[in-house]
């Protein structure tokens, strides 16, 4: 008996991962003894292929114990000798030889970087060392250069960002996985912006939770180590530090892309404005003193036109406003029946919140609206559509938009002022890499076709085909499928039509 019991010891040990406990009474005793030098040696040889056998074998038999599936075969359960995170990297795609890649990195410094906030990165110099570039930075690179490549006829350049995309998210998170240190490095938050962004801008269901996942991870990162917590001493000028203004500059870049996910995804925002402390990128002014001024009623400093910080406030009113209907419910702010005698039930809230909005985004009309380029102007616009039409940040078909409340002839006339502000920003070629004309004209194209089908007499959906036209004539894949989307919904069959 004792001989079998220690057999079975032996065995549960040879199966069991390096540095795996088995619960009991000294455990804790256990936790806290320094392990054998050989430990690391041991870990290290079974996170590649040393004991990977074994732990295949243990899960195998794991799945058939627990599942019941001794009658399955082999091959249907999972075949790949690598353990997690290693996983991650099995059966991943082909990627392009190294010198396609520095051919990228170079189209990415004469495209995508030359834009707002992401010039201020100084990614250049992270990738001007090949020994300090971290292959999931070189891939995040790629993959966003490869948008703005030579397009293929047969649709290539949009397969390469794909893969791209894949391999860098896996590297990013097989590299956090087996060294925690980097997500104290700026260059793995940069790299998995410039991964979001793509993923959140691919069009594809699959690529934007891969998305969702990493922008999750990379915020979580940033508030663990004080990212946006950081304040200038009160007793100091506001600093001209390079460092200083591409820190801001990326906090920045960060709200916008994670508003950009919300409005694509019709989530809510995994940044709320009341959490950021920052200053703004190019004035230096603390974000919070300025966006409050906006807000409740004050001027905001005389050197804040700069087209940088106008977005940043942009971006922070459209952000608030649809946390702020989230947290409302759209059936409670259409329901007909209010109860008045209740100043602080959800609809009286509302109504308080959406008149601070609508005086914030006056102010901020006021003193932006002659300094700014279209591109900023289009979201401006399409903030003010988002307060017009409740819910309008969750919507993805026609259908949805014809039964939102505020649905207008100011609603409409408003999508149209979009159309036009992204047609003057896209007479310039390099605005067309702006990251949210494509969001902001399809909803708007939605909202436009929703009021045409409330009223027929308005000559139907023909007029979509501006914005179709407006859609193809940028680069980011999911400006094609929203185009595509116009489109069957302007030829679809009348009955289709009818049927909303």
């Amino acid at each position: 008996m004792a001989a079998d019991a220690e057999d079975g010891e032996a065995n549960a040990h040879a199966h069991s991962w390096p540095g795996e406990r088995e619960p009991s009474r000294w455990d804790v005793d256990e936790a806290n003894t320094v392990p054998a030098p050989t430990f690391l040696a041991r870990f290290e040889a079974a996170l590649t292929h040393a004991e990977a056998s074994l732990v295949a074998e243990q899960r195998t038999s794991r799945y058939r114990t627990l599942y019941g599936i001794d009658h399955l075969a082999t091959a249907q359960l999972p075949t790949t000798s690598c353990t997690y995170p290693l996983a991650l990297l099995s059966n991943g795609p082909v990627l392009p030889p190294d010198d396609e890649l520095v051919d990228l990195q170079n189209t990415y410094r004469q495209s995508f970087e030359r834009h707002i906030f992401v010039r201020d990165f100084k990614l250049s110099d992270m990738l001007g060392s090949s020994n300090r570039q971290p292959p999931y930075l070189q891939l995040a690179v790629a993959c966003v250069a490869a948008v703005f490549s030579s397009p293929a006829s047969d649709g290539s350049s949009l397969s390469a960002s794909e893969d791209l995309f894949a391999a860098g998210a896996s590297v990013w998170r097989v590299v956090l996985e087996t060294d925690n240190r980097e997500a104290r490095n700026v260059q793995a938050v940069v790299a998995a912006m410039l991964l979001c962004t793509y993923g959140t801008l691919s069009g594809e269901s699959v690529t934007q939770r891969t998305a969702s996942g990493l922008l999750s991870n990379v915020i979580t990162i940033s508030r663990r180590v004080h990212l946006t917590d950081f304040r200038y001493p009160s007793n100091e000028p506001l600093p001209a530090e390079p460092r200083f203004a591409a820190k801001n500059s990326l906090i920045s870049y960060m709200v916008l892309v994670d508003t950009l996910h919300s409005l694509h995804l019709g989530t809510a925002p995994c940044y709320s404005v009341y959490e950021l402390f920052f200053n703004l990128p190019r004035s230096g002014h603390p974000f919070r003193t300025v966006y409050h001024s906006i807000l409740y009623g004050h001027d905001p400093p005389p050197d804040t036109a700069n087209s940088e910080d106008p977005l940043v406030l942009i971006i922070a009113l459209l952000t608030d406003i649809v946390y702020t209907q989230i947290c409302h419910s759209t059936d409670a702010l259409s329901s007909a029946k209010t109860i008045p005698f209740r100043p602080m039930s959800s609809t009286s809230q509302y109504t308080r919140s959406s008149d601070a909005f609508n005086g914030a985004l006056g102010r901020w009309k006021q003193h932006f609206g002659n300094c700014v380029e279209p591109d900023i102007l289009s979201i401006f616009h399409f903030a003010r559509l988002v307060l017009l039409v409740p819910g309008l940040y969750s919507v993805t078909d026609c259908t949805m938009v014809v039964n939102l409340p505020g649905m207008s002839s100011e609603a409409a006339e408003v999508a149209w002022i979009v159309l036009d502000d992204a047609e003057k920003a896209l007479e310039k070629p390099d605005k067309s890499m702006v990251r949210w004309l494509p969001i902001v004209l399809y909803t708007s194209g939605l909202v436009v076709a929703g009021f045409n089908l409330l009223n027929p007499r308005l000559g139907g959906l023909r007029s979509l085909v501006m914005f179709e036209h407006a859609l193809s004539r940028l680069p980011w894949p999911c400006s094609r499928r929203m185009a595509e989307n116009l489109r069957q919904l302007r030829e679809g069959p009348q009955q289709r039509r009818n049927a909303i």
